[in-house]
């Protein structure tokens, strides 16, 4: 449904900082969640992607074969 009406207008918001956007996080403008679920396009990507965090998860392989 198209209503027509503006969802958020341009102003200035000293509560949320660059550090906030990131893939995956979720920030609370004027009472709406607002989830982040990629880049807007290849500039924003490069420019704000560069200041993500990069993780590895190791996992052991664990013989249980004992418990049997």
């Amino acid at each position: 449904m198209k209503t027509r009406r503006t969802f958020l207008k341009r102003t200035k918001n000293d509560t949320i900082k660059i550090n906030d956007f990131f893939i995956g996080n979720t920030i609370n403008i004027f009472s709406r969640s607002i989830k982040i679920v990629d880049f807007g396009d290849a500039f924003t990507a490069r420019i704000v992607g560069k200041n993500q965090e990069r993780f590895e998860i190791w996992r052991k392989k664990i013989d249980l074969s004992y418990l049997l």
